[in-house]
């Protein structure tokens, strides 16, 4: 074991030349993951809240809908982003930010009881009410700047 017996020391040997790589995929992931818990905000459990709120009943699924034919606006579908599959989250998020508006009137017009305190948080936070796009519109960016790097 070591530099000089490792799996790649040994192939090295029978081939000259041979070039050590990496996941590198999987490190930026983990680079990305371990920054956001920095943020002032947890996006991946925002995320992960809005999608369980309107999957899990069909009563909210439809008032959701009548907010899109309200606006007059093509509903477009809530994604699920899965934690263990990382390339989730900027698509995730994109779709959010496509339809932040009418989530965030839905979410801010439910009684506090209804609308979950993380949520209520997140659309509310900040010295603005614009908090909760700018810090999605901020994650969109570092996630694109990671998948341009990969």
């Amino acid at each position: 074991v070591g530099n000089h017996h490792s799996v790649f020391a040994l192939f090295e040997k029978l081939l000259p030349g041979l070039i050590k790589g990496t996941y590198y995929c999987r490190v930026l992931h983990n680079s990305v993951k371990h920054g956001n818990e920095h943020l002032l905000f947890d996006i991946e459990a925002a995320l992960l809240k809005i999608y369980s709120h309107f999957c899990r009943s069909s009563v909210r699924s439809q008032e959701l809908t009548n907010y899109f034919d309200f606006i007059e606006e093509e509903q477009k579908v809530i994604l699920k982003h899965i934690r263990l599959r990382w390339l989730s989250l900027l698509r995730s998020i994109e779709r959010l930010i496509s339809i932040h508006t009418i989530v965030k009137s839905y979410f801010l017009n439910l009684t506090n009881d209804d609308c979950p305190e993380l949520l209520l948080e997140f659309f509310t936070s900040g010295r603005s009410n614009e908090f909760s796009e700018c810090t999605l519109m901020e994650r969109q960016l570092i996630m694109k700047q990671a998948h341009v790097m990969i």
